[in-house]
């Protein structure tokens, strides 16, 4: 073995310590993040809509919605199935330019409660000087008409090293 300050010791401790990272990101990223549901639970079923795809920066549900704790990415294109009679929060957000031209950000925390067995369609817009989201309960009638949702906005927040909430607490229950 080397002698311990030699160069070759450390090309190979170094080169030890990248594989183990790589091997340790590999693990992480093969295990696919999904929302969980337990079993018996009531469930709903929400949907993602955006105006812009350029300008779409993605979508994320909450797996514990009342403090925005585990983020799970999603796919705008697919239908999630979520808890009912319990908070569920969402985050829809996008960039582009603004009215000045300059480059902005805009995302948004919906926390809402979703009936059992109702279908949900969270539309997001992004506009030249700010974002907003519509959430609609999809009638099961046909020819029916989409309810508006009684939703809240959340202040977003990051969390120091992104493992506490993601959003301002609100009084729901």
């Amino acid at each position: 073995m080397p002698y311990p300050f030699s160069r070759v010791f450390h090309q190979v401790v170094g080169r030890l310590a990248v594989l183990a990272l790589l091997l340790s990101l590999a693990a992480c990223a093969s295990a696919p993040l999904t929302y969980k549901i337990r079993p018996g639970a009531s469930t709903a079923e929400l949907s993602f809509l955006t105006d812009r795809e350029p300008r779409y920066g993605g979508a994320v549900i909450y797996q514990h919605g009342a403090d925005c704790r585990e983020p799970l990415p999603t796919n705008v294109r697919e239908r999630y199935v979520i808890h009912a009679n319990e908070v569920a929060t969402f985050m829809m957000g996008g960039e582009g330019d603004n009215a000045k031209g300059q480059r902005m950000e805009c995302g948004l925390h919906v926390t809402f409660t979703p009936a059992p067995n109702a279908k949900y369609l969270a539309s997001y817009e992004f506009n030249e000087d700010d974002c907003s989201i519509v959430l609609v309960k999809l009638s099961e009638a046909p020819g029916g008409r989409p309810e508006p949702v009684d939703a809240v906005i959340r202040e977003v927040r990051r969390p120091l090293f992104q493992s506490g909430s993601f959003c301002e607490p609100v009084g729901i229950e």
